[in-house]
């Protein structure tokens, strides 16, 4: 599936920016599709997400964006502090470090959905692992699914964790808007 938006001018995919992905990424998957949508999430016991976004089901989705080979081989070597008791997570310091891909591939993680987001060419789809899925932007801008990411498990992030993650997101905006006099 293909969609579009804004110009349809041609981009050379090697000059493509993380920043630039988020923001073509927001602005038709993001805003279309999804409830909510966060660009670069950090996340105590999960880390840094470049994308988190909201379903209106309850669900969430994770979003890698990856420019290069190397940077989707360093994903591989991220690790997290999560460990789900419940319908409920503990806090960093109780939890022990752990790999989080091994965590998505269990099931034992954050996002209900997690993904890859890269420039056209980039990966193959036999690279992405079983428990992602992969997106493509190609020179039109025009983000591709190329693999479905199937869900992972059925909990969703309960509302008060919800406005936790909205409330430190809008802290971190008003302090950019404050550097930027």
């Amino acid at each position: 599936m293909a969609l579009r938006f804004g110009k349809t001018k041609k981009i050379d995919l090697s000059k493509l920016t993380a920043r630039e992905i988020t923001s073509r990424f927001h602005t038709i998957i993001g805003q279309k599709h999804y409830e909510s949508c966060y660009p670069n999430v950090v996340l105590d016991e999960w880390g840094e997400l470049d994308i988190l976004a909201f379903r209106k089901s309850g669900f969430a989705d994770e979003f890698e964006v990856k420019i290069s080979r190397s940077d989707f081989k360093q994903d591989f070597k991220k690790t997290c502090h999560f460990e789900r008791r419940g319908d409920d997570t503990r806090r960093k310091h109780r939890n022990p470090v752990r790999d989080k891909h091994g965590c998505l591939e269990a099931g034992d993680c954050l996002p209900n959905y997690f993904w890859f987001v890269t420039p056209k060419g980039l990966l193959k789809p036999e690279e992405i692992p079983e428990y992602a899925g992969l997106i493509e932007v190609s020179e039109l801008g025009i983000p591709h699914f190329i693999k479905s990411a199937p869900r992972l498990h059925r909990h969703k992030l309960d509302p008060e964790r919800r406005y936790y993650i909205a409330r430190k997101l809008s802290f971190r905006y008003w302090d950019m808007i404050k550097k930027s006099f």
